[in-house]
Order: structure tokens, then sequence, then C-alpha cells
């Protein structure tokens, strides 16, 4: 009942993993600053970051990504193009269906993929797209939900 107050009270002391190795995303190194799996992956001449949260159940001996994410993941950057391009029709949606995202539009129009979080292991088809190309200062996000994005478009300045 305490586990998680006992965790930020005193630490976890099980071993974490390092580094994994996975043929899609490359290799992920553990982020003791998100508490992640990340990893860097050319996926379509466009380099992607991903992170990958950690199966932290009580049962694991030794802490690593979640075999479950990291499946996940793989999924999404062996159909990437596909991916991409329900994202582009998300952000394309959301422009049609949000009028105070008028003032954004060239704005939106450049967003890329930059960065794909998969942080609950219980929840593998939700994440996070995080996008590049926003003005200075701005960071475009928005969820993923059942593999696919939604459900609005939102920036934090």
């Amino acid at each position: 009942m305490f586990d998680g107050i006992k965790r930020f009270l005193f630490g976890d002391k099980r071993q974490i993993t390092d580094v994994v190795q996975s043929d899609l995303l490359g290799k992920l190194t553990f982020d003791d600053d998100v508490e992640a799996w990340e990893s860097v992956a050319r996926i379509g001449g466009e380099k992607i970051k991903f992170h990958i949260a950690g199966d932290w159940g009580k049962e694991q001996v030794v802490i690593g990504p979640s075999p479950r994410l990291i499946g996940e993941a793989e999924q999404l950057a062996a159909h990437f193009e596909e991916f991409s391009g329900a994202v582009r029709e998300f952000i394309e949606a959301q422009m049609d269906q949000t009028p105070s995202l008028d003032e954004w539009r060239e704005e939106l129009r450049r967003l890329k993929i930059a960065q794909i979080c998969f942080f609950w292991a219980e929840r593998p088809n939700d994440g996070e797209i995080v996008f590049s190309g926003g003005a200075a200062g701005r960071i475009w996000a928005c969820a993923i939900k059942n593999g696919k994005p939604a459900p609005t478009l939102s920036f934090s300045s």
C-alpha cells in the first residue's frame, strides 16, 4: 500500500538496465531525468526521439524498459509513414475544427514529429507526440490514444 511513498523517501534500490538494443529504435539508454529509456532513431530520413517507460512492477528484480512499450514503439516505427500521415491528417482536422488555432495555421503546417513517448506500461497504445517546428518558446504536442493522435493539439510556452 505504501510502495510509492517508500520509493519516494528511500529510493528504489533495484538494478536498472542502462542500455537495451532494438533493431528498429536503436540503442535505448536510461535517462535519469525522466526515468525512462531514450533513443534517437532515423526513420524515413528523420531523427525521431523515443521515450519508453520502464517496467517497475514489484516482481521485477532488474528494471528495464517495458517490452510491451518497446513492441508498440517498434510497430509504430515499422509503419512510420502511415502513422506520420495520420498525424498530418489530425493536425489538418484540428485546424479545420478549432477556430482558436486560426492564428497559428502557418506554424501548424510546419510541425514535424520530433519525439514519441510511451510512458504507461499498462496502456501500451497510449502516449504522447511532441513536435518540432513551433515558433520560439512554443512546444506543440498531442496525445496518442489507441495508437492514433488524439484528442486535441495543444502547446506550452
